[in-house]
């Protein structure tokens, strides 16, 4: 499950993105946790506030 923390600038997340395209086969979540509203994205990316991080 790969999780990526942003402070800010939060739609650029290259490092994340890389990781998922090499190892697509072995994941099906990825988190992005960042101090803004819950929001779903592309491909299976969830956008988590900071707050929610203990329900992982």
């Amino acid at each position: 499950m790969p999780l990526e923390v942003k402070s800010s600038g939060y739609k650029t997340h290259a490092s994340l993105d890389a990781f998922r395209k090499k190892f697509s086969a072995r994941i099906r979540q990825s988190y992005l946790l960042y101090a803004k509203d819950l929001q779903t994205g592309e491909n299976e990316l969830l956008y988590l506030p900071f707050y929610m991080t203990g329900l992982l």
